[in-house]
């Protein structure tokens, strides 16, 4: 199944900002496999980090933790992201910082596994995190999506 939200949220360049948008789902059923799509356009991703959280279970997993850093102490100094995070990839997305727009496109690693959301009832409200931790550059959340195998009961 595929849930998606695509809210063209703002993200101010003023630093340590923060923008949170949910998808609530109302299936249930036991998570078999989860990934994760990500559009934003900002410049210097190296200053942004998602996260995602099932609120009510209380799981959160790091998607995307400042792209370059520590290998650069300011990250990924080139523009936007949209790109699908995915346990099965073999390229870890921190790793990415491409000469093209957007930088980051494409499948990856997430930062932390999305598995550790297996076996939790898909239904409830999921709450995407954004944060931009370093002033002087900003951008729009465009959008995201979660594209999940879930077990109904009885199937």
């Amino acid at each position: 199944a595929q849930y998606c939200h695509g809210p063209f949220i703002p993200i101010p360049d003023t630093g340590a900002s923060t923008i949170n948008d949910a998808i609530l789902i109302k299936e249930s059923g036991a998570i078999v496999d989860m990934d994760v799509y990500i559009n934003t356009a900002h410049t210097w991703v190296g200053d942004l980090r998602f996260s995602l959280t099932h609120n009510g279970v209380g799981t959160t997993r790091t998607l995307i933790d400042r792209p370059g850093v520590p290998a650069s102490p300011f990250g990924c100094l080139r523009d936007d992201i949209s790109a699908i995070l995915d346990d099965s990839a073999i390229l870890p997305v921190e790793n990415q910082c491409a000469n093209a727009i957007p930088t980051i496109s494409g499948t990856f690693f997430p930062n932390q596994t999305l598995s550790s959301f297996n076996g939790e009832d898909i239904n409830g409200t999921w709450t995407l995190k954004v944060e931009d931790v370093i002033s002087g550059s900003g951008g729009t959340f465009n959008g995201w999506c979660m594209f999940v195998e879930f077990e109904t009961s009885g199937n």
